[in-house]
């Protein structure tokens, strides 16, 4: 069930619990062995999603993602000991899965320096995302303290987090090696 709620800014999911009470002592009865509540239903509230105004500072990527979805832009930003990074997706279909996204800090030699593994949105499960969804979403990857001076690849996907496959890339008509788009890079002194 789809349901629209105007004054939120982004869609999201919400869970319907049920209980039974003792109208005379307003006690929670069990349920079950575990609880006096259960979950019937989730609905997804959908939001008036006003067209995010493009960063000026953001990269244009126009990566597809399966047929479903475009990655339009990423935006970049490294401060002291931390990797901001902005992404911005649309939508022209539905995630065949609950992907997670990978945010993969490389070095020149092509080893993993630093990660982030989570969901895009706490909030909404990709395989709730619909056609006409705008989405933004920003990452802070931590770096290690000990991280030696060079040159980084910053890499991103997504993956289904039960099986580790993941969403396949395609950038300018070709396959993105690995579904592990490159998506800035930077220089630590």
């Amino acid at each position: 069930m789809i349901l629209p709620q105007p004054g939120i800014t982004r869609p999201l999911t919400t869970t319907i619990w049920v209980g039974v009470l003792n109208e005379e002592t307003g006690e929670r009865l069990p349920i079950s062995a575990e609880s006096t509540t259960v979950p019937i239903h989730t609905l997804r509230l959908n939001a008036d999603q006003p067209t995010p105004d493009p960063d000026p500072l953001a990269t244009g990527i126009g990566a597809q993602v399966g047929d479903w979805g475009t990655l339009e832009t990423a935006n970049l930003h490294h401060a002291e000991n931390t990797v901001a990074l902005t992404l911005h997706w649309t939508l022209s279909g539905t995630p065949p899965a609950d992907y997670w996204q990978f945010i993969h800090l490389i070095d020149e030699s092509e080893q993993l320096a630093a990660q982030l593994d989570r969901p895009p949105d706490p909030w909404l499960a990709t395989g709730l995302w619909r056609p006409g969804d705008v989405f933004v979403h920003r990452y802070t990857l931590e770096l290690p303290p000990d991280l030696p001076a060079g040159t980084y690849t910053v890499r991103t996907g997504l993956f289904d987090p039960t099986g580790g496959t993941r969403a396949p890339l395609v950038l300018n008509g070709d396959p993105v090696p690995e579904d592990s788009l490159i998506v800035g890079e930077l220089t630590l002194p």
